[in-house]
């Protein structure tokens, strides 16, 4: 896991492909807030301060030294194999980004020196910024400093519960201990990137803040392989072949899934794009008719968008509609569909939801958005949004009638002066 996108801008601008670099006074690190520069230098302090302090207790035998450099080479070809694969899921990741490299970090930390372990975490931070894209130096050298902090203190845990890795025996126990080293690691890393990301981030909600479980789950089984590296290492290199070609698979994996997940979504607000809500509400709403649960429906319009946008330019626009995006989705249920149905239109379908609750929710939506302009996004200040609802099967009996009936309950809306939830009360025969 690593904060690429997460602190915007930096001291490195790119003009194809070249790094230009930027004197440190102008860093736009320094233009982050207070807090936020303080912990990204201690953590960078904190890792430095750890490797030193492993150079001081611990020395290095030549089997870490040959274990390092194994682990350098082999990372490095590994990013050259997968080189095109990352420029495509850096271009489209969300943030946190997992980037999959823990299979070498964590296998570093296993079976080589704490100092070693900070070589082959610069090695995997280095060679992306070189060859796929240059972010500015201090994310990925906070990235760097997290996993170097991570994959130490997964270090110490198994030196002091089990002694050296390559030299513990291969039991139950000593299973779990490195087991529960991987979970220091993963869970280390993650509370060093959430905190950067609280800390920057204008809205820091948990939702926010953390990858979704799909996520950590593609972490943890990195975690694995790198306790499969450290192993192959110790006792069968020639295992070290098998390893690769297993992370190779998992990565192409992760980017069908990932263009699979991007062809599904709208890309400026990253919510359902029309045709995927309509398919995933057309199976709640059968869902619904067996069991005879209600469905409410909700949809918003942004009053006057179009001539806001036209007065404020077309980037704003698009930044007011990603954080309209962004609360909506904030104020419902994980299960709820989110979708863009126009250029300033969205959906909500409500499984479950009664009219009362439809209407409770509209209207928390409703003032929820008009006051984006006070935290989020300054820019929308003055947005109001109408709201038309509706609710299945009290006055539809299919999807479609029930979008139907949600559209007219807006055009009720827009025409009694906007800024304003309007309810269907009546069914509209088929």
């Amino acid at each position: 896991m690593s904060m690429d996108g997460v602190v915007a801008a930096g001291h490195v601008a790119t003009t194809s492909g070249t790094p230009r670099w930027v004197p440190i006074s102008r860093w736009t690190l320094w233009t982050r807030p207070r807090p936020a520069i303080c912990y990204i230098l201690t953590v960078n302090a904190l890792a430095v301060a750890g490797t030193v302090a492993g150079l001081a207790v611990l020395p290095i035998n030549r089997r870490q030294l040959v274990f390092a450099g194994i682990l350098v080479v082999g990372s490095l070809a590994y990013g050259e194999v997968t080189r095109g694969i990352e420029r495509i899921r850096r271009q489209y990741a969300g943030v946190p980004h997992f980037d999959l490299s823990s299979v070498w970090m964590f296998a570093a930390a296993l079976v080589t020196h704490p100092a070693l372990t900070a070589v082959v975490v610069a090695t995997v931070y280095a060679h992306p910024w070189f060859r796929i894209r240059h972010h500015p130096v201090h994310r990925r050298t906070f990235s760097a400093a997290a996993a170097t902090l991570s994959a130490q203190a997964a270090a110490v845990m198994v030196l002091v519960s089990a002694g050296p890795f390559v030299q513990a025996q291969r039991s139950a126990a000593g299973f779990a201990v490195v087991a529960g080293a991987g979970m220091v690691f993963l869970l280390v890393n993650t509370m060093l990137i959430t905190g950067v990301i609280a800390i920057t981030t204008a809205d820091p909600r948990l939702k926010n803040l953390f990858g979704n479980p799909g996520d950590y789950a593609l972490e943890a089984a990195t975690i694995a392989l790198g306790i499969l590296l450290a192993w192959a290492l110790a006792d069968w290199p020639v295992a070290l072949v098998l390893i690769f070609g297993v992370s190779l698979a998992l990565h192409r994996n992760v980017l069908i899934r990932q263009l699979r997940d991007l062809a599904r979504t709208d890309s400026a607000t990253g919510l359902l794009n029309v045709e995927t809500w309509r398919a995933c509400a057309e199976v709640e709403v059968a869902n619904a008719a067996r069991r005879g649960w209600p469905v409410g429906l909700l949809i918003l319009d942004l009053d006057h968008f179009k001539k806001f946008s036209d007065a404020s330019g077309q980037h704003v626009a698009d930044d007011v509609l990603l954080a309209v995006a962004a609360e909506v989705a904030g104020q419902v249920r994980g299960y709820d569909l989110v979708g863009r149905f126009g250029a300033d239109e969205f959906a909500v379908l409500l499984p479950g939801s009664g009219p009362a609750a439809t209407r409770e929710i509209a209207e928390r939506l409703r003032l929820r958005v008009s006051g984006l302009g006070l935290a989020a996004a300054p820019a929308a200040a003055g947005l109001s949004v109408s709201i038309g609802a509706a609710n299945y099967p009290d006055v539809a009996g299919s999807l479609e009638e029930l979008v139907q009936a949600a559209d007219n309950a807006l055009l009720v809306a827009k025409d009694h002066g906007r800024d304003q939830v309007q309810m269907v009360r009546s069914h509209i025969p088929s």
